[in-house]
């Protein structure tokens, strides 16, 4: 599959992230629908709430593949935003993690890291 080259602005902001293209002919429909899986779109917040509502039924006969088009600039700025007000919070929830596993479960998994 070809990947669209992404601005240098988004590239350097967040250089480890991958956007699967901007454009009318960029769009996972056509492929969804060959497989037989029900293909929802969205392009701003309306069109994501009533898609929303159709992706999370239970009713479906299908798979269901939701596309939101979105700008990349923007969404690299949300992102890094979102991950610098989560990152402070990461090494309390490693520590409330390892506080349930058990010693020897944690000392197999680092023998087991090292190979």
């Amino acid at each position: 599959m070809h990947m669209p080259q992404r601005p240098p602005r988004a590239t350097e902001l967040l250089p480890n992230y991958i956007s699967a293209g901007k454009g009318p002919n960029i769009s996972a429909k056509a492929w969804s629908e060959d497989r037989g899986f029900e293909y929802l779109s969205a392009t701003n917040d309306e069109e994501l709430d009533l898609a929303l509502k159709k992706f999370i039924r239970s009713d479906s006969k299908s798979p269901i593949i939701l596309e939101i088009f979105s700008d990349m600039i923007e969404d690299t700025f949300i992102l890094k935003n979102f991950y610098s007000k989560i990152n402070p919070y990461i090494p309390t929830l490693r520590e409330r993690v390892s506080a349930h596993i058990p010693t020897q479960i944690k000392s197999m998994a680092k023998r087991v890291l090292r190979k």
